[in-house]
């Protein structure tokens, strides 16, 4: 199984949930969700389970350990820039994280080598702020809305084995 934890605490470091959805369609393991006891985690994660056919939904349900435990046991990890990315990269997992408002210069970048991350470097309106945001200022929220690309579905298959 691959740990999938779709949520961040600032809505514009999150992978729009449909996206992830319609992303996930066509890669075949079983995905793990994770995530807080808040309603926003929980939202996105119950969005999820209820439209993709192989999951188990463990949002809310497990402790810093037990998370940790799932993590360990993983194949690899799908997340959003937040602290699941680097309680994986402390266990060594491989890992793929998508970036939306922040960016590597303010220092709380992947450091291994194995972790792929997915940014949009294009776009003058990015970083937006250094730990997120409630919307986007622009209105578009394109930093993470044009990461979904046919490209962006062949990494992650290519990633995923």
């Amino acid at each position: 199984y691959a740990i999938l934890s779709p949520s961040s605490k600032h809505f514009t470091k999150r992978f729009p949930k449909e996206l992830f959805v319609d992303l996930l369609k066509n890669v075949s393991i079983k995905f793990v969700l994770t995530g807080d006891n808040n309603e926003t985690d929980k939202e996105i994660c119950s969005y999820i389970a209820s439209r993709m056919k192989d999951c188990v939904n463990l949002c809310g349900k497990l402790n810093f350990s037990e998370l940790a435990g799932v993590i360990s046991k993983s194949k690899f990890v799908l997340c959003n820039d937040s602290g699941v990315l680097h309680l994986a990269e402390a266990l060594g997992k491989k890992t793929f994280v998508f970036f939306g408002s922040t960016v590597k210069e303010f220092g709380f970048f992947p450091q291994l080598e194995t972790t792929e991350v997915q940014e949009i470097h294009r776009l003058n309106c990015r970083p937006c702020s250094h730990i997120g945001r409630s919307k986007c200022p622009k209105g578009h929220f394109k930093c993470m809305v044009w990461l979904y690309d046919d490209l962006l579905t062949e990494r992650l298959k290519k990633f995923a084995k």
